[in-house]
């Protein structure tokens, strides 16, 4: 009673303040000299009663509070579903109640013995009087039902005043899985955290934060479910959101995030909500580079725990900034507010068509191109031209390529050309575009013919004005 008004805001009534009177005022016969038959009790028997019948009215408080506090607590018991195990730990509380009641007997039972009771078993109770204790007992039971008339499975409506707009009484927080059955574990997985912000992970490949918001639901979904509540992220269109249901699945009651879009396998999936937890895995969500890294060494990663660090932008031989950032989401890209940890300075990364780095009235155009990472090729194209002058293609993992010409013996080797390439999605094409601005595009042969010779690119330094070229894989 006085946990859940001092600490859970509960309130007050009228008949929980009278049951506690009642129950304070039943300890008053045990003080009395002589009990209702007229036997008289000495004043050891009294104070020894009323200390028994005093511990006994704050352990059942206790136990009340350890019951309360498990409901609400994020590590409470759980059913298979999520929801907490109430019948579980009322079965565990009563356990643990007769093992301890169990060994205390045994205790006062084997001093009994000692003092030369013949009785020792029946020496460990005391009574108040000889006659029933029937009406006694109603008024206590009364009292004591008066105190304690709360629904099991309430819990406090304070408990989840963090998260912003989030309805009262309703607790989207907590983790949601996907687990197709068939990749070790993985999935897709969504945590929802109490202050607005979630983080998210598609099959361990795609690692993602940002923040959501809660509407009340109302209603049933198509299927008879009923709505529990409205979620929307910021990576939402508008008119896009998220009904969080409860279902039956199996005879058990689950709760769902529904209509959640898999980038990776562009599907939708209902994720179930955990009992526990997801472990989340610190991740890069943002990496830059300054265009001139060479001479300003700038460069800025931003994770999923919320911090940054940003090198170089006190100077490349300097210690350079760390803090954390705020996400904002635009019709163009993104935009990451970062705030110095020590200092409080402002740096903005601006993330659209092209990325820019802000600090102050300073701008960096920044790129994801790693100039320290050592060049990997991803594909090699070669060709022979009258069987004596060979012509090579690298394509780079970077998306950069260089064009060699040479020897077919592999000599007098030299660079005749350079630039950037994409790759089509569907793998109709590849662009190549030039250091000196020109762009070719060069259809590919049918993938079903792997391996096989088709016209690449036009080589313009041999009588030749063609080479024929094998498609070849450098991995």
């Amino acid at each position: 009673f006085f946990y859940g008004v001092l600490f859970l805001q509960e309130k007050m009534t009228l008949w929980k303040t009278l049951g506690i009177l009642v129950l304070i005022g039943s300890l008053l016969p045990s003080m009395l000299e002589k009990d209702n038959s007229g036997v008289e009790r000495t004043r050891g028997d009294r104070i020894r009663y009323t200390i028994f019948c005093m511990m006994t009215f704050c352990g059942n408080g206790f136990v009340s509070v350890v019951s309360k506090a498990h409901q609400i607590s994020d590590g409470a018991m759980r059913l298979p579903s999520g929801e907490v195990d109430t019948d579980g730990f009322i079965l565990l509380n009563a356990i643990v109640g007769l093992t301890i009641a169990f060994v205390t007997l045994v205790v006062r039972a084997v001093l009994a013995a000692g003092k030369g009771e013949k009785h020792p078993v029946r020496a460990t109770y005391y009574e108040i009087g000889k006659k029933p204790m029937m009406p006694k007992l109603f008024v206590m039971l009364l009292a004591l039902a008066a105190c304690t008339g709360n629904k099991p499975a309430e819990t406090s409506p304070t408990t989840d005043t963090t998260a912003p707009s989030e309805p009262e009484g309703i607790s989207v927080a907590g983790s949601y899985k996907y687990d197709p059955g068939d990749q070790n574990g993985m999935g897709v997985e969504y945590m929802l955290h109490e202050d607005g912000t979630y983080y998210m992970d598609e099959f361990t490949s795609v690692v993602s934060i940002g923040t959501y918001t809660v509407t009340e639901g109302t209603g049933n979904d198509d299927e008879g479910n009923k709505i529990l509540a409205v979620v929307t992220f910021d990576f939402d269109a508008e008119g896009v959101s998220h009904n969080v249901i409860e279902k039956e699945v199996d005879g058990v009651k689950m709760t769902y995030l529904c209509d959640i879009y898999c980038s990776l396998s562009l599907a939708t999936y209902d994720l179930a909500k955990l009992g526990t937890d997801l472990e989340e895995t610190l991740a890069t969500v943002a990496d830059y580079y300054s265009e001139n890294y060479a001479e300003d060494g700038i460069h800025v990663s931003v994770y999923t725990d919320y911090s940054y660090v940003l090198d170089g932008i006190y100077g490349a031989a300097e210690a350079g900034s760390i803090g954390t950032f705020t996400k904002e989401l635009t019709d163009t890209g993104v935009i990451y507010t970062m705030t110095e940890e020590e200092t409080g300075k402002a740096f903005t990364l601006t993330i659209g068509e092209t990325a820019t780095l802000t600090a102050g009235e300073t701008s960096y155009p920044m790129t994801e191109t790693d100039p320290t990472a050592q060049k990997e090729a991803a594909q090699i194209f070669t060709g022979l031209v009258d069987g004596w002058f060979g012509v090579t293609l690298t394509c780079y993992t970077d998306g950069s390529f260089e064009l060699t010409e040479g020897m077919a013996d592999g000599s007098q080797i030299f660079v005749t050309a350079a630039g950037t390439y994409e790759f089509a999605a569907d793998y109709s094409k590849f662009t190549f575009t030039f250091e000196d601005g020109t762009v070719l595009e060069c259809p590919t042969a049918d993938y079903s013919t792997w391996g096989g010779e088709y016209t690449l690119l036009t080589v313009g330094y041999t009588s030749v004005p063609t080479v024929t070229i094998s498609w070849s894989n450098a991995g």
